[in-house]
């Protein structure tokens, strides 16, 4: 009996993204000065690009999708101060 192969082949030679550290909804709570609720509600409706834990609630997101909210909502990154005018 042969065993199935996972066909799935991530490429790990770009620069970066070895190591790299997703956040947790509780760390983006922390960052922006929100609920961890609320960081769970940006991600679910889109504002905020994430991924959820397969067999569990639990969301993760990238860095750059961090650094591209912050940009898109006007955030600055003093825990959730709008920028000014906005």
């Amino acid at each position: 009996m042969s065993r199935a192969r996972n066909k799935l082949r991530l490429d790990v030679t770009k620069p970066g993204e070895m190591g790299v550290h997703w956040w947790t909804t509780g760390q983006i709570a922390n960052h922006f000065g929100v609920s961890a609720k609320t960081a769970s509600n940006w991600i679910d409706k889109g504002l905020l690009i994430g991924i959820r834990i397969p067999g569990s609630k639990d969301r993760r997101v990238h860095p750059s999708a961090i650094a591209k909210f912050e940009e898109e909502q006007g955030y600055t990154r003093a825990r959730g101060a709008k920028r000014a005018g906005e």
